[in-house]
């Protein structure tokens, strides 16, 4: 088995950002299984900022039954084709995690409709930068500063 962790920080609109990129492989009966989780992640939330945005997310996101896993839906302007296409599977989504200390979520785009389809997928560069400003938006409507 081998792990390889990939972690860019840099400013984003004034704020310090980390992308972790993570890919786990290891041997199975003669395969080899690779796992790619890549993330945005703001953490180091202060008691009083966890509050405030888990009052946020309860008022204004669906959460999912996972305690602390809130549904963003994507704006149908910046879905790909295939996922437009996919009218089974709206509103295709983003997973927020929220915890005491910190927010994530992954750059994979889902769907809620099932487990598995071809329009799931890694978010776009459009999809990873609207993520990151609709939770820079929060942040800032919120007035926190991390």
């Amino acid at each position: 088995m081998y792990i390889q962790l990939l972690c860019f920080a840099g400013y984003v609109n004034n704020r310090l950002i980390f992308l972790l990129s993570i890919q786990v492989a290891y041997h199975c009966k003669d395969m080899i299984i690779k796992f790619f989780m890549r993330l945005y992640l703001i953490d180091e939330l202060r008691p009083d900022d966890y509050k405030k945005l888990k009052a946020y997310l309860d008022e204004h996101l669906e959460s999912s039954p996972v305690g602390g896993i809130y549904w963003l839906k994507l704006d149908k302007e910046i879905l790909t084709d295939i996922q437009n296409s996919h009218k089974d599977c709206h509103p295709h989504i983003f997973a927020l995690m929220l915890e005491e200390t910190r927010l994530s979520s992954e750059f994979l785009v889902r769907i809620k409709t099932k487990v598995q389809c071809d329009c799931m997928a890694y978010a776009t560069l459009t999809q990873r930068i609207w993520l990151m400003e609709q939770v820079d938006a929060v942040f800032e409507k919120l007035d926190i500063h991390i």
